[in-house]
């Protein structure tokens, strides 16, 4: 969770950078990791290069994928489920 939290940090812009720390507060297992994590946020920020625009659309291109992977999947189980 700690390297992809800074990871978003140090290269994606600031929107994505928001939402993905909000996704992570959301899904925390543990508190005390998730404070680690923040912890660094504040050197990220100092340390911050963001994506030029081309790699961005990539990733959120990306993003989306796994996202659309993860509905399908969900759905998936959840029909086994029910049988």
């Amino acid at each position: 969770m700690r390297n992809a939290l800074w990871v978003t940090w140090l290269r994606r812009p600031l929107r994505v950078a928001l939402a993905e720390s909000a996704r992570f507060v959301r899904e925390a297992d543990s508190w005390r990791a998730l404070g680690a994590a923040f912890a660094g946020v504040p050197w990220c920020v100092r340390h911050r290069r963001v994506l030029p625009r081309h790699v961005e659309g990539w990733c959120r291109r990306i993003d989306a994928q796994a996202r659309r992977l993860a509905r399908t999947s969900a759905r998936a189980t959840a029909a086994t489920q029910l049988r």
